[in-house]
């Protein structure tokens, strides 16, 4: 029988992507990718224009969207200057997607740039296959990967946000590395990445850094959860530190500080793209000011009722029950209703008082909290309804059902095992687990859009598909009640 240290030995190679296994599920992925999105593109048209439409063509198609926003700026980037009218944008969004777009302009002459975004989600999408497949064994996984595609293809919110909604938006390209980085970060739990020689660890959790950086510059979401589920992972590995140093020791057993410091150099990747744009904003953007979002509005809107929020054409903000603390306070909601409308500046809303947006923020927790019930009723229903909506229908639209039942199970189960991994002492989970507890908290707090879900879809399938593979099955029922040599 092949002990222990046989397999964790032997399991450096099943890490090492096999080239010719990992290159031909590049390109069969890829291929299919552009065959299922270009003619697609084709038959619907792009926001009611052609494919050969001008850039500002297309920004009056897009109007005052994200997608719109986003490809005003590149616009901007191209002729050399931002505008001064459009820096508000940088001070909402991160520069990820602008800037990509100003670099697919700059090559194509200034031409629409839908067509060669679609090919960088696919390289992405692609990418996350060809590692998943890296990292598989045996013949099952033909299986698991036809099935994790297979997923994909059924979920009308990935492909709708992959090839139509987001074509020229941050959600399909974010959504590919989100399960780039989940398949990373749970990968660091499993037994085979104990084989790996310590260099190779560090390099490995400095990559994962840099791309969960990478994702906050493209959508700054990440970086809330990012900071969050950070913090929750320094407090558990100072607990268990602390734990393993005072327990008895064993010669196998590993060095707490090893793993401090591989999330170390975890941080300093992180750190390293995040901190530039920091100070970019505060030197070049916005003077003086280092914020990344000038979101605070958000706590606002949620002491508006449905009236103003239609009268400010932000329907989507109503489907999505951004205003869920005036439906649950009505009193509250009316008293500051009339404080707002009271103003003499006429701008009600604006946080500038008499109601500040940090007040507006403090009611809002504080209704939360005061009110669990009819807040947590609310915004589970809401989570339900958005799983499983259509890209481009109202949140409360119920379609796709089968698939969106079968997610959500997967999406259950996979929270149920980075939960026992958890438990177990696997930092791993524990940062992944956080962070999509830290996204859900910050839709809850705010307000719902199906492609948020995105997040938590491909979570699920990555986890999932890890967790059934033939990596797993033939290495972790061994080592199962064994000293876990993983972090």
């Amino acid at each position: 029988m092949t002990s222990l240290s046989a397999h964790i030995t032997n399991a450096r190679t099943r890490l090492v992507p096999r080239r010719s296994w990992s290159i031909g599920v590049f390109i069969v992925a890829l291929a299919v990718f552009l065959v299922i999105a270009f003619p697609a593109l084709g038959d619907t048209r792009f926001y009611g224009i052609g494919l050969d439409a001008t850039v500002p063509q297309l920004l009056k198609a897009l109007g005052g969207s994200d997608s719109g926003s986003y490809t005003t700026l590149a616009y901007d980037y191209l002729d050399g200057t931002v505008d001064a009218s459009n820096r508000w944008i940088l001070n909402l969004w991160p520069p990820g997607v602008p800037f990509l777009l100003w670099v697919i302009m700059s090559v194509n002459g200034g031409a629409l740039p839908i067509v060669p975004m679609l090919v960088i989600t696919g390289i992405v999408w692609a990418a996350a296959l060809a590692l998943l497949a890296a990292v598989l064994i045996g013949r099952r996984a033909f299986v698991t990967l036809g099935l994790f595609s297979l997923a994909w293809l059924a979920s009308p919110l990935l492909t709708g946000w992959t090839i139509h909604n987001g074509a020229i938006s941050s959600d399909g390209i974010s959504a590919g590395l989100t399960a780039i980085l989940a398949l990373g970060i749970y990968l660091t739990s499993q037994p085979e990445f104990a084989g790996i020689r310590r260099g190779r660890r560090l390099r490995y959790f400095g990559g994962l850094g840099l791309l969960l950086g990478l994702l906050c510059l493209l959508r700054v979401t990440w970086l809330f959860a990012a900071l969050a589920a950070l913090a929750a992972l320094g407090v558990y590995l100072l607990i268990r530190t602390i734990v393993r140093t005072t327990r008895r020791r064993t010669p196998d057993a590993p060095a707490p500080l090893r793993h401090l410091t591989q999330w170390g150099v975890f941080l300093v990747g992180f750190g390293l793209v995040t901190s530039s744009w920091t100070i970019a904003l505060g030197t070049y953007v916005h003077p003086g000011s280092y914020s990344w979002s000038s979101g605070d509005y958000q706590w606002a809107q949620l002491w508006m009722d449905d009236e103003r929020l239609e009268s400010y054409n932000a329907r989507f903000l109503i489907d999505g029950e951004a205003n869920w603390a005036c439906d649950i306070d009505r009193a509250q909601c009316a008293e500051l209703e009339r404080v707002e409308v009271g103003k003499a500046d006429g701008s009600p809303y604006d946080g500038n008082g008499p109601t500040t947006f940090s007040t507006f923020q403090r009611y809002a927790l504080t209704t939360a909290i005061t009110h669990p019930g009819p807040f947590i009723a609310m915004r589970s229903a809401t989570t339900v309804e958005a799983w499983f909506a259509v890209p481009g229908d109202p949140v409360s639209s119920w379609t796709s059902v089968p698939f969106g039942a079968l997610s959500l199970l997967t999406f259950l189960a996979a929270i149920v095992i980075l939960a026992i991994d958890s438990i177990r002492g696997r930092s791993g989970p524990f940062l992944l687990l956080m962070l999509a507890g830290a996204h859900l908290a910050m839709i809850w707090l705010t307000h719902f859009e199906t492609r948020y879900m995105m997040t938590f879809q491909v979570i699920g399938l990555v986890v999932i598909a890890i967790a059934v593979s033939p990596l797993e099955r033939r290495v972790w029922h061994r080592i199962r009640t064994r000293k876990d040599p993983t972090s």
